[in-house]
């Protein structure tokens, strides 16, 4: 997919759930707190989602988090001192937070002088900080004080409603989130007298909203944005929005797509600036928007009714009379269904208690620029389109370009441009389009076609030449990824993964390559004398110097078969995320562990968008690293992936620095035995569960600790053991494992495992096994196996440790003991008590002198692994 498309799939995504809440805000099944509550909290800038957008609501607080919100609900300034905690030093990420929020008086240390700012807070703390903060401490400490005190005047005032209250419970962040929430509109209790005589008094009007964050709540309808006015013929500027008849700015909020919808609106007003910024709205609880796009909309729409698709399902809205109908930015007095059907574009319905109250079409016609007047300020497009005069000084119009408004001198050649203009043609909106993509026509049907297997639908106002099978060229689509544009190519250049390359000399050189195609071929090309190379004409001796094989190259070849150019990628692996550029042909990701689930893939601290379509090139290598050329493919990433499974054989190229969906994917994936090595070659299962994969079919799945990291894999429904693998060569198991099935196997238990090229574990190696295991004994496993699953040699003591030094371990078997070098294993503990293998460091073996049950793999001269059994 795209660039483009992509955005446009994450921008209709982001639209779709904002207009339920306002802002992307994700909350976690479970919480007692709402989408808007927390969505209020966000657009406050109280509290801080994730970079996929999650809240993490069922998370505990810590209390350095707590003082971070605190800092942000009291709209403070950071100051500037000494330390005031001694674990709380300047490179702590919440110094600030604590320091300025201590400083007030509502955060206490230890009587070490430690504020403890990863310890997670409980309710009688996060209650003292608030009720302070409310200006309730005096009556909270005539009431018993701290802890009591503050809970019974929190519960009085309404800081807990909603909360379980117990005390010493440590607080979720949904839990917190409700408790901000109350705070919001609690009537501050401020001091009435100083002096001798103390007095307090609970203000009338001033709350945390009112007189911390300057906020205040309005209610009204959306009367106008920079497209539609329905308010007036005045001009509105991007970013600003009309409710009722007063000027806002729309802020973070999508506010500006509500038009005609009545809304509950949160404000916040600028000291520099006397228009106010929408921090968050809600609409009101009988509004309802329905965003329906042009090619979901039914045919038999007409001037009484809309139908359109809804999933698989048709949906019917009646239309009344008195319905008002916005076409294009203006109201429009008659209509028919076919003004309600848009070729390309979008229709809002919106509904006010059940009923449709408004109507807004928004048809767009596309089109390519091919010069541009700034005398005339008019557009000429290619193919002869009609061009689009914009000299008359009445016309009000947006231009659009990479969402920044800018003013016709700023089109170019090539710009796509899609069109919506009003019926009198006075007001004109215009989106632009950068986006072009080269390649062959694979496929064509009704209203689509596929360019490099790829499927683009084509635009009604397409205008270009034919689109043929087997033509190659560029394609220009507009803002809704429709084709509206097509230049054939003579040539085109395409990715390919070079397996090999050769020099053949003689008169002439001869460089010579063997490629994996993007069709899943393998092709050997022989180029003569000069090529370009990275565009650049060069002899082809020097391009077989600086071009080494395995690497993704893109080729440029002729219909005749002909390599006319070789470009390599620019590696760009170091680059932030904001520094890729899908323009530049550059490997992005390389030699990262990639956890891939739902659809994404993830390092820890990056996400990475996994599109159905991306093609993923598979190259296949045998145990000895040999390129196994039957095994290699093209395929997608659901041929590819399973689901919540880690990856470290990935490559990523082309990355879209906004949508995080890479061109095209490379795997160097192992065939042989490449998961198991002869030093930490064991795998200690965690657990075996069944779950589905992304089709839905039920399938095996194992979690297990490998090198004392969790992996998890799934497991092929055939799975056999190497005894099975290799009939009656057995030497690879030991002796007491012969008849071990993989149904046997349980938490604890030892293995060593190989995956086919889907990442399925296909074959497996009991290594030891606590239902078969006999006393204290010692087993020299020997290597073996054949085709993809060879294992090495090692040894395995059941045993008792009786010894330990820095450097060695002295286990013993009845009455011998063998001593192995132990200063790096790695160490795990299976609790039978509580179900629960726990990960341990080699210092706690210390604790477990003279304890039985304890398994060690040894290889090399030295342990690698140790299971202790308790």
């Amino acid at each position: 997919m795209t660039k483009l498309r992509k955005s446009i799939c994450i921008l209709l995504a982001a639209v779709l759930f904002a207009a339920s809440c306002g802002l992307g805000v994700i909350a976690s099944a479970g919480s007692d707190v709402s989408d808007s509550e927390v969505g209020l909290l966000v657009g406050l800038g109280i509290m801080e989602g994730s970079g996929t957008g999650s809240l993490n609501l069922e998370k505990e607080v810590t209390r350095g988090e707590f003082a971070a919100m605190i800092f942000r609900m009291m709209d403070l300034d950071a100051v500037s001192f000494e330390p005031m905690f001694r674990d709380v030093s300047r490179s702590n990420w919440a110094f600030d937070y604590v320091q300025t929020v201590a400083a007030q008086g509502y955060l206490r240390g230890d009587a070490d002088g430690n504020f403890r700012p990863d310890d997670t807070i409980v309710l009688e703390e996060a209650a003292k900080i608030l009720v302070a903060m409310l200006g309730y401490t005096y009556p909270a400490e005539e009431e018993g004080g701290y802890p009591a005190g503050y809970i019974s005047v929190g519960t009085r005032i309404g800081v807990f409603s909603g909360v379980n209250l117990a005390y010493g419970k440590a607080l979720t962040r949904g839990e917190v989130a409700r408790l901000l929430y109350n705070c919001l509109d609690i009537k501050l209790m401020q001091q009435s007298n100083f002096g001798d005589k103390l007095s307090y008094h609970i203000s009338a009007d001033s709350t945390m909203l009112t007189d911390y964050l300057h906020v205040t709540d309005i209610r009204g309808t959306v009367r106008a944005n920079h497209w539609v006015n329905l308010s007036g013929e005045y001009e509105i500027a991007q970013g600003q929005v009309v409710i009722d008849d007063v000027l806002y700015y729309t802020g973070k909020t999508d506010i500006a797509d509500r038009i005609g919808t009545t809304v509950h609106a949160y404000v916040k007003l600028d000291e520099s600036d006397p228009i106010q910024t929408v921090l968050y709205y809600e609409p009101a609880a009988n509004q309802k928007n329905i965003v329906v796009k042009a090619e979901d909309i039914h045919s038999t729409t007409s001037e009484s009714e809309f139908v359109y698709m809804d999933g698989n399902k048709n949906r019917k809205v009646s239309i009344p009379s008195d319905v008002t109908l916005i076409w294009n930015g203006k109201a429009r007095f008659s209509f028919n269904g076919e003004t309600l059907r848009p070729k390309t574009g979008d229709v809002t319905l919106i509904m006010d208690g059940g009923t449709l109250n408004m109507i807004c079409v928004n048809s767009y016609e596309s089109k390519v620029v091919q010069a541009v007047s700034e005398g005339t300020k008019t557009v000429y497009y290619k193919n002869n389109a009609a061009p689009t005069v914009l000299e008359d000084t009445e016309i009000q119009y947006t231009i659009l370009k990479k969402d920044k408004k800018v003013d016709i001198d700023e089109l170019a050649e090539n710009d796509i441009v899609s069109i919506a203009e009003s019926e009198d043609g006075m007001l004109v909106k215009m989106i632009v389009s950068n986006e072009t993509l080269t390649g062959t026509v694979t496929a064509v049907t009704k209203d689509k076609y596929a360019v490099d297997s790829m499927a683009y639908p084509v635009s009604a106002y397409y205008a270009g030449k034919e689109l043929d099978l087997g033509k190659e060229g560029t394609f220009y689509l507009d803002v809704f990824g429709y084709i509206v544009f097509a230049e054939y190519d003579s040539v085109s250049r395409d990715y390919a993964f070079l397996l090999a390359r050769g020099l053949e000399d003689g008169l002439s050189a001869k460089l010579k390559m063997k490629l994996l195609t993007m069709a899943g071929q393998i092709e050997e090309k022989t180029v003569e004398e000069k090529v370009k190379f990275n565009d650049v004409k060069t002899d082809v001796a020097v391009v077989f110097e600086q071009l080494t094989a395995r690497q993704l190259i893109k080729v440029q070849v002729s219909s005749a078969g002909e390599v006319l150019g070789i470009w390599t990628a620019a590696d760009n692996t170091g680059a932030s995320a904001a520094e890729y550029d899908t323009e530049e042909f550059s490997k992005d990701v390389e030699g990262k562990e990639l956890r891939y689930k739902d659809k994404l893939f993830s390092d820890g601290d990056n996400l990475y968008c996994a599109d159905d379509n991306t093609p993923v090139m598979v190259v296949a290598l045998d145990s000895n690293d040999q390129i196994n050329e039957r095994e290699c493919k093209v395929s997608t990433v659901p041929g590819t992936f399973a689901a919540d499974t880690k990856y470290s054989d990935m490559i990523f190229y082309d990355l879209d620095a906004d949508t995080r969906v890479p061109k095209i994917m490379v795997r160097l994936r192992q065939t042989g035995a490449s998961s198991v090595n002869a030093d930490n070659g064991v795998c200690v299962i965690e657990e075996t569960y069944m779950t589905t994969d992304e089709d839905g079919t039920p399938i095996r799945g194992l979690r297990y600790y490998r090198d004392g990291q969790i992996y998890e894999s799934p497991v092929e429904n055939e799975v056999i053991s190497t005894r099975q693998n290799n009939g009656s060569d057995s030497r690879n198991v030991p002796d007491v494992f012969q008849n071990v099935a993989f149904d046997d196997l349980q938490k604890g238990d030892v293995i060593q495992i190989s995956t086919n090229i889907d990442g399925h574990i296909s074959v497996f190696r009991p290594v030891f096994v606590q239902k078969y295991a006999p006393a204290e004994h010692t087993q020299l496993v020997s290597g073996g196996g054949s085709g993809y699953t060879e294992f090495p040699t090692f040894e395995t003591y059941y045993a008792t440790i009786s010894k330990r030094s820095t450097q060695i371990m002295t286990l013993k078997m009845g009455a011998k003991e063998s001593s192995v070098v132990c200063t790096r294993p790695k160490v795990y503990r299976v609790n039978s008590a509580r179900d629960r293998l726990e990960v341990l460091s080699i210092n706690d073996l210390t604790q477990y002198l003279n304890h039985g049950n304890v398994f060690a793999h040894v290889s090399r001269k030295a342990c690698q692994t140790v299971v202790i059994y308790d």
